[in-house]
């Protein structure tokens, strides 16, 4: 291709045909600018179909992520609901054997550390700056929420892990603190299970 262009400039220069050529060398110029024009566009659709596969893995990645935590919550939800309102009627026992009959229904805290891994590698990688900006923001508030309740959940299961229920002297106290963290717990989930109905959601429309 190259050679026969040159031989067509050649061939417009012996014959001494100027203004020929001039039309010659602007269509060259032309023909290499449309050149430029389309590996450029092909270069940039390149780049957005790159940018959509990822927001597709990323979107897909923290979806599967919120419906594991979302099961983890789900799963605790109402045995956490069974302990407050237990709780809530419970008499004083007056002996060891009653403490246990009493407590029979406890199972511990079954709090389960949610996870995050998918949403801050996402941010890591700079991929959110491409989500859609409100997504970003509930997401941002739901793994909020999410830190605040592993933390919440350590540190109760690491105070209660150390009290004693066979101690009489200090059931009531320690059944009053168990029921505040059973309270506290029901908004935390439930605050959490909307989250993630709204955000999943959101993923589900994006994606469609």
């Amino acid at each position: 291709m190259l050679s026969f262009f040159r031989k067509i400039r050649q061939s417009l220069l012996s014959e001494n045909s100027f203004s020929r050529y001039l039309l010659y060398a602007l269509g060259e110029i032309i023909l290499v600018v449309i050149g430029i024009l389309l590996a450029l566009q092909i270069n940039n659709w390149n780049e957005v179909k790159k940018i959509e596969e990822n927001k597709r893995k990323t979107l897909a990645l923290i979806k599967k992520e919120l419906l594991s935590n979302q099961k983890s919550v789900d799963n605790v939800f109402e045995y956490h609901i069974m302990v407050r309102d237990t709780l809530q009627k419970l008499k004083i026992p007056e002996t060891e054997d009653e403490v246990k009959a009493q407590m029979s229904f406890w199972r511990g805290l079954r709090i389960f550390r949610l996870r995050d891994a998918a949403f801050q590698t996402a941010v890591q990688a700079g991929t959110t700056k491409d989500l859609n900006v409100d997504l970003v923001e509930e997401l941002n508030a739901l793994y909020t929420s999410q830190e605040a309740y592993n933390n919440f959940g350590a540190t109760a299961s690491s105070t209660l892990y150390q009290k004693d229920f066979s101690d009489i002297k200090n059931f009531k106290k320690l059944a009053i603190f168990l029921n505040m963290v059973m309270v506290d717990l029901y908004y935390f989930e439930s605050e959490l299970k909307a989250d993630f109905e709204t955000c999943l959601k959101k993923i589900d429309s994006i994606s469609e």
